[in-house]
Parts: structure tokens; C-alpha cells; sequence
């Protein structure tokens, strides 16, 4: 099912990419920053590899079931496909961010959605998520992690 999903978010970010390509066409100037699209989105590049991330990492066995018993009462989550689930769409909506793990002491991708306070992470070649769940002090947990660049 991520899979569709994954390729679902390339077609739509294709059709909105698309549609400022008249203003890349006309002499007008554009006010978009480098790496967005007309509609202020992220570079479809970048979403293309949220996509990968979201559908190939992987837990490290026996963890996403040991996130589970620890955090999935946060979502409330029925199962561990649903907080498995739930770990891979804040890869696609969240806002990414790096931070150093203070126990591996490993530079990691953070991901953090703001609107339903999930944060997931991965690690820095995006091949493992290393966790998922709702941090209780909100943005300003992700804000305060080790060399944080979330904004």
C-alpha cells in the first residue's frame, strides 16, 4: 500500500510542479525560493527521496515492535502495521531536519509534523528508522535536540 501511496504523492507533486512552469516560461520574475515550485512546495527531488525513505527503510529487527509497545498508545495505534504506517507518512509531511542522537551520538534525519506532534527519525543514509513518536514537549523537543537545524 506505501508503495501506491508513494507513487500517488510523485503524480500529484508532478501535476502541481507543472502547473508554474508557465511562469518559469514568461519574462515575468519569479518570488519562489531556489528549490521550491511556484506553490511554494518542496523541490520535487526532495520529495522523490521522502518517497524512497518512506517506503524502503527499515526497522532494525525486534525494534519497531519494542517503538511499539513503548510509544503506540500515543497514537492511540492498534497495531504495529498502523504506527509502522503512521512512522512512514511523517517521512512524507513533517519537516526535515538533521540532529545528533545523544545516546549512538549519529547524525540523523529528523522528520517532524507539526500538526499531529509526530516525529520520526531515520538514520543519516535513510536506510533505518531508528523511531517514531509524540514528543511530549512539541517542537520545542525537536528544536532542542544536538545540533538540531529544525526551524
Amino acid at each position: 500500500m506505501l508503495s501506491n501511496l508513494a507513487r500517488l504523492l510523485c503524480v500529484l507533486l508532478c501535476i502541481f510542479g507543472l502547473s508554474g512552469c508557465s511562469a518559469a516560461i514568461a519574462p515575468a520574475q519569479s518570488s519562489t525560493k531556489p528549490g521550491t515550485t511556484e506553490t511554494g512546495s518542496p523541490a520535487l527531488e526532495e520529495q522523490a527521496k521522502r518517497a524512497e525513505t518512506a517506503e524502503r527503510a527499515t526497522w532494525t529487527p525486534g525494534q519497531l515492535e519494542a517503538h511499539f509497545t513503548r510509544h503506540g498508545r500515543e497514537g492511540p495505534y492498534a497495531t504495529t502495521a498502523e504506527y509502522d504506517r503512521a512512522a512512514r507518512e511523517v517521512i512524507l509531511t513533517g519537516t526535515a531536519f538533521t540532529y545528533v542522537d545523544r545516546e549512538s551520538r549519529a547524525t540523523r534525519l529528523g522528520y517532524y509534523d507539526a500538526r499531529s506532534n509526530r516525529f520520526t527519525s531515520v538514520t543519516a543514509d535513510a536506510r533505518r528508522i531508528t523511531t517514531f513518536f509524540h514528543p511530549d514537549q512539541r517542537e520545542r523537543y525537536v528544536g532542542n535536540l544536538e545540533r538540531s537545524s529544525y526551524r
